[in-house]
């Protein structure tokens, strides 16, 4: 590489460059632990990005052995150098108690640190934090202010849990911090609907019904789709069912399906990741497909293939459970390990639970699956 004699100089900010380059393989032989050694160089002069980049491969078992406590030493150095996604990171160990103590005082500390300076996931927490504490004026508003700022930011799960909030209106939890305001619900639940967050669509169908209107966004909701996952259509289908959406959702859905997947197939054929993944789920619930879990799989799989996290994400449930492959918790947790390292939080969730159930040789070839790219 062009760049490796500077790497050589002791240039810390080429030698993380180095780094992501091997663990990436763009213009190298793909090599983890080739990456390590580059971002090792790079942290131990101080680079917080390479400190930030070096704990990420530790808690994941990149090029080194998995070691949470280690990811948790790289972390806090960088998360000590103002790195939000560092502090974020601490902040999730804390929280879970993996590698340190845990700590919900420490882990509120890092998370309230990242998202001081923007960081999307911690804003998240906090706002999910702050409405699960004991009722009180203060806690309230504080999940308000910050599920508020990462709406604004784009972030479609905050904008769906907002909406949900201003739909629901005051509960136990809650405190009178929002009250219920149906038009401020439909605006922030429309805003995640058109970024693909399925289960905010039933919620502005039902809306409309309240509000005597008609949402003409609810007869083409299916084709926003772009980012759906089996256990968010699943609720969909628990969660409207008690207001009596889901069975106008269902019809509107049985109506257009068969032309819906025939637009994903051709895009689907095409390499599309995204028509891959919305195939898959046509497939697995038989929305204008013959309901088939095998043919669901195929195009999951294909999809998961190409780095797609909620394809992986979907995929991993199938293995889990045997839907349409062979029940393999080894391959459930490769595809959730993926789905986890391209940005799926909640991922990282499903692999806690599955690991408690793993046998450590289990764990480690899931995880040799994941590094050899198999």
């Amino acid at each position: 590489m062009v760049i490796e004699p500077l790497a050589d100089q002791d240039d810390a900010d080429v030698q993380n460059r180095m780094g992501i380059a091997f663990f990436h393989g763009h213009g190298v032989d793909q090599d983890s632990s080739e990456a390590a050694r580059w971002f090792r160089k790079a942290a131990d002069q101080g680079h917080a990005m390479a400190r930030f980049n070096l704990g990420g491969l530790y808690y994941g078992g990149y090029g080194v052995p998995q070691d949470s406590a280690a990811a948790a030493y790289w972390f806090r150095l960088a998360a000590e150098q103002d790195n939000a996604d560092a502090q974020f990171m601490l902040g999730s160990l804390y929280d879970r108690g993996d590698g340190v103590a845990q700590d919900y005082g420490e882990a509120e500390k890092w998370f309230r640190l990242a998202a001081s300076q923007g960081q999307a996931d911690a804003r998240l927490i906090l706002g999910q934090l702050y409405d699960q504490l004991p009722a009180t004026p203060q806690n309230s508003v504080e999940a308000i202010q910050w599920l508020h700022q990462t709406a604004a930011q784009g972030d479609a799960k905050a904008q769906y849990t907002l909406g949900v909030m201003y739909y629901q209106g005051p509960s136990a939890s809650q405190g009178q911090a929002i009250l219920q305001n149906h038009h401020e619900a439909a605006k922030w639940l429309r805003k995640a609907a058109d970024q693909g967050y399925v289960a905010a669509q039933p919620y502005l169908d039902q809306i409309a019904r309240n509000l005597g209107t008609v949402d003409r966004r609810g007869a083409t909701w299916w084709h926003k789709c772009r980012f759906g996952v089996l256990w968010t259509l699943l609720g969909v289908a628990v969660t409207v069912g008690a207001v009596g959406g889901y069975r106008w959702v269902q019809a509107e859905m049985d109506h257009r399906s068969a032309e819906v997947a025939i637009g994903y197939r051709q895009a689907a054929d095409q390499g599309d990741a995204n028509a891959q993944n919305n195939l898959g789920l046509l497939y697995y619930y038989g929305q204008g497909v013959a309901a088939n879990a095998s043919e669901a799989a195929k195009w999951l799989h294909r999809a998961a293939s190409q780095g797609h996290a909620p394809a992986q994400n979907n995929l991993a449930i199938l293995y889990r459970y045997g839907h349409g492959v062979p029940h393999s918790d080894v391959e459930a947790y490769r595809w959730w390990q993926l789905a986890a390292l391209h940005g799926d939080w909640e991922a990282v969730g499903w692999l806690d639970d599955l690991a408690q159930t793993m046998t450590q040789d289990q764990i480690a070839q899931a995880r040799k699956l994941v590094y050899e790219g198999k």
